[in-house]
């Protein structure tokens, strides 16, 4: 019970920090760089440089932003909740699970 309740403590300690800015920062500026390099590479290539520059653009934008997204879970649009553990806690306090 005990490990439970630090476990969450330090659960809740970590949801109030998001990524570093360093980290999301580098992030970008690599995903951008990718995009440029590949366009510049690809300028004279036709349809099919064209496909792969925007596809790749598309998984470098869809990369980022679950990123961010789940960087921080306990905010934002996906949520994790603490009303499971908060269940576990009151079953095992009302001895739920014994024998």
């Amino acid at each position: 019970m005990d490990a439970l309740t630090s476990q969450r403590r330090i659960r809740l300690a970590d949801a109030s920090h998001s990524i570093p800015d360093f980290y999301a920062i580098l992030v970008v500026v690599v995903g951008l760089a990718l995009i440029v390099n590949t366009s510049i590479v690809g300028i004279r290539g036709g349809l099919r440089a064209s496909l792969v520059t925007i596809s790749l653009t598309i998984v470098i934008a869809l990369s980022i932003a679950l990123l961010f997204s789940l960087a921080t879970p306990w905010r934002g649009a996906i949520q994790v909740s603490g009303h499971p553990i908060d269940a576990v806690i009151k079953d095992l306090n009302t001895n739920y699970f014994t024998r």
